[in-house]
């Protein structure tokens, strides 16, 4: 019987990967970094100084007696101004640095919530992130990060064009991107949208936070 050759590891597809993506990892950790400071936040103080319990109470308080469609309505306020500042500091040639905070904050936030409802909720926590937050979250999240790593570029960009020996005048086929690509952003972003209204109409009836 011959010997079985040792299959090579190959790299290079994803040295490619990081490479191409590079700013879209970076975002990501952003996000997760944020879910983890946020998680570390609700076991000091600092839970009692935002009233976090209060929060999430009313929340499910008011999910249970709304209509699928000012549910939906709700969930697109909640998101729209971290997309509206993606957008509005992409056109901004000085956006770079701010850009890559909206990420962190995110995940700052639904870190807490997420936190705050596996320490005190304990299984009907764990469910209702599992069920309603945590799909809603990843469709919105994700929408989020892919906004901001196109408008980082062109940010980017734009910070180029106004530095005097650059020789890079049109921008046109970069806003065209931008465009398009926030285009469909916004796309997913209504479906996390439609998808926390569908969620939240069938499983909400069955959690009740006191």
């Amino acid at each position: 019987m011959g010997r079985l050759k040792a299959r090579r590891f190959d790299t290079k597809g994803y040295r490619d990967f990081i490479l191409q993506n590079g700013s879209l990892l970076v975002l990501a950790a952003l996000l997760l970094l944020g879910m983890v400071c946020g998680a570390l936040l609700v076991k000091g103080e600092f839970l009692t100084v935002l009233r976090l319990d209060e929060m999430v109470k009313g929340f499910t308080s008011a999910r249970q007696n709304q209509g699928f469609f000012v549910t939906c309505l709700a969930s697109f306020l909640g998101i729209l101004p971290f997309m509206a500042l993606s957008i509005f500091l992409g056109l901004s040639s000085v956006g770079a640095p701010f850009i890559v905070l909206l990420p962190f904050v995110r995940g700052l936030g639904l870190g807490m919530i997420s936190g705050f409802l596996y320490a005190n909720m304990g299984l009907s926590g764990v469910a209702f992130a599992a069920l309603i937050l945590t799909p809603v979250n990843f469709l919105s999240s994700l929408a989020v990060i892919l906004s901001c790593r196109q408008s980082l570029k062109l940010s980017v960009s734009l910070f180029g064009v106004v530095r005097p020996e650059s020789p890079y005048l049109d921008l046109w086929p970069v806003c065209r991107e931008f465009l398009y690509r926030q285009g469909r952003y916004a796309m997913l972003l209504l479906a996390s949208v439609l998808l926390d209204g569908i969620l939240s109409t069938a499983f909400m009836r069955f959690f009740t936070f006191q």
